[in-house]
Order: structure tokens, then C-alpha cells, then sequence
């Protein structure tokens, strides 16, 4: 059934249980497809079908990798929710209608017994507009990239944030991972409209994770923090910078440079991590407030608060 560009509408009797790799990929006439009894998919199965709006699975585990990829009309697809237990390489990709993504129950995305979401699974599903993950564990980098209406998203099981996973979903305004210990690079770069972040178990932020988080306003790094990345709030515009309203709570006993040395006297990539170079001299960022506790270390206080310009924005708890 591949590229039978007159199809449009699918409907399989309950005998069929599998539909194999790119059956009914490039079927741009498709708009349909109820398969209530099928229970496995095949990769790119329904790939570059661009009029497809609806599709009903009753019985799948998995959604393969590119499985919708490229369905830009693409709305809704009804599943059942605590069957699907993986979503695959960019499965959803570039579905630009894309909202709903679970049972009949929700109009958003909802897979309460997923654990894995593979390769830009969603990326450019510009429409999606909240995220329930419950059980999610594993998500690999740019998961949920250029989700351009996101706004909310639930992740409480998720450990590791990959590269790029949550890259410029500018209407992002809750975020809940309260598991995550590492941050990678650009993970909230573009999320213009993220006003506070809490991070109660962050162990290690990478470079650029926080770059043009332009409304960014509380920021709390929890008590386990042990490294920061050069330029997380790395900003090309300098007008659009949003630094000296950001308060950044530091609950931490303990500061490692990037090569893991505790050293009290080398703190040169943690000044680094919030500053940047702009055309070769050093570029100064001012913040609102940064609260630090007492168990960190006088000289490391004062050495802060050098790096920060003035000691107005140290304030001990």
C-alpha cells in the first residue's frame, strides 16, 4: 500500500494484528485509520502521510521510530494510554497539528505507563501544548524540541535531561522534574518564557543549558550541586539579557571544576559558567539576588561576590 496516493481511510479486520515497516507510508490521501486490534507497528508506517488527521491504535506497546513522522495534519491519536510502554525515533516529528496523544479521556499528551521516549520523538510538533509522563525514565536529546506551544510538562521519574530535549519551546512555563541530577547542553536554550525552575537534586549543568531563558526569574539549584558548564546563560543579544532579575539559590556544600577537582582555590570555571566572552573581554552578569549558605566557605563567599561585582547580591540564610 505504499505511496497509494488515492487512499483515504484505513480500516483492518480484527484478524490482523501487525502492519509492517512503511505499509502505508506516502499515502498522502489518507486522513484516517482505525486499527483496533493491530498490536505492532512497523517503522515509518504511516511516515509522509500529510493529510492525516485521526488514528485510532487499540492495542500497540510501542510507536515505532517515525512511525507519524512527517504527518503535518496530524491531530489527535487515541491509544491505549496504559498499554504504550515506548515511543520511538522521531515517531512524532514534524506533526505540526499534533495535541493529543493518549486516550479519549485527555486532549493532550498523557501515557501514564510509558518509560521510554526515544530521538526527537516529538520535535516540531509545534501544537502540543502539555506533556504527562508519569513513569517516563529515558529521553533521549531534543525529545521535545521546537515544541513551539508547550507550556507545561510533568516528567516526576525522569533522572537525565539530554541535549536540546526542551531547545526553544519559547511558551514553556511549568516544568516539573523533581529527580533530575544532570542537565545537558542547551536543554532550556530559547525557553523565553520560563519564569522559575526548581531543581531540587541537580548535580551537574552543561554548557548552555539555560542560554536565552530570557524571563527566567527564580532559579533554585538544590543542595547537591557539584559543577556548572561554560555560558549556561549565554545570551547573543546583550539588550535581551534578563540576568539582573534572575535570584539563584546555591543550597550546596561542595563546587567541582569541569575536571571534578574540589578545590577550594580553583573556582576559574564556576566564575566562568556565569559569565561569558563577549568580543574577547570578560562580560560581567549582574543578578537580582544569590542566596548561598553559610557552609560555603567565606573565601569562596567573597570570591562570588567578586565575580558577581558587588556584595549586594550575597545574601547568607
Amino acid at each position: 500500500m505504499k505511496d497509494k496516493t488515492e487512499l483515504d481511510y484505513i480500516s483492518l479486520p480484527s484478524t490482523v494484528e501487525s502492519v509492517g515497516t512503511q505499509s502505508f507510508s506516502g499515502c498522502t490521501s489518507l486522513t484516517r485509520i482505525d486499527l483496533p486490534n493491530v498490536t505492532t507497528l512497523g517503522q515509518s508506517v504511516f511516515e509522509g502521510c500529510t493529510s492525516l488527521a485521526s488514528a485510532l491504535l487499540g492495542g500497540v506497546a510501542t510507536i515505532p521510530a517515525n512511525a507519524f513522522r512527517n504527518c503535518y495534519n496530524l491531530e489527535s491519536v487515541i491509544l491505549p494510554a496504559h498499554k504504550v510502554k515506548t515511543v520511538g525515533d522521531y515517531a512524532f516529528s514534524m506533526c505540526y497539528k499534533l495535541t493529543q496523544v493518549s486516550t479519549e479521556s485527555y486532549d493532550y499528551v498523557n501515557l501514564p505507563a510509558v518509560t521510554r521516549i526515544g530521538l526527537g520523538a516529538f520535535s516540531g510538533a509545534v501544537a502540543l501544548k502539555r506533556v504527562v509522563c508519569p513513569n517516563l525514565v529515558d529521553m533521549d536529546a531534543s525529545a521535545f524540541a521546537s515544541c513551539y506551544e508547550l507550556t507545561s510538562v510533568s516528567l516526576p521519574k525522569v533522572t537525565r535531561l539530554q541535549p536540546s530535549c526542551f531547545l526553544g519551546n519559547r511558551s514553556l512555563t511549568d516544568v516539573y522534574v523533581p529527580e533530575v541530577f544532570f542537565i545537558n547542553t542547551n536543554v532550556f536554550n530559547g525557553c523565553t518564557s520560563l519564569k522559575t525552575l526548581a531543581l531540587p537534586k541537580i548535580q551537574r549543568i552543561q554548557q548552555r543549558a539555560f542560554a536565552k531563558t530570557r524571563s527566567l526569574e527564580t532559579l533554585d539549584l538544590g543542595a547537591d550541586l557539584e559543577s556548572i558548564g561554560n555560558e549556561v546563560f549565554y545570551d547573543d543579544d546583550a539588550s535581551a539579557r534578563n540576568t539582573d532579575k534572575l535570584t539563584i539559590i546555591l543550597r550546596g556544600r561542595k563546587w567541582y571544576d569541569n575536571e571534578g577537582n574540589s578545590s577550594s582555590s580553583n573556582n576559574w570555571d564556576i566564575w566562568k559558567a556565569f559569565n561569558y566572552n563577549l568580543e574577547e573581554s570578560e562580560a560581567y552578569f549582574q543578578f537580582k539576588n544569590m542566596y548561598v549558605l553559610p557552609e560555603i566557605s567565606a573565601d569562596f563567599q567573597q570570591y562570588v561576590q567578586y565575580s558577581f561585582g558587588t556584595g549586594d547580591y550575597i545574601l547568607d540564610l
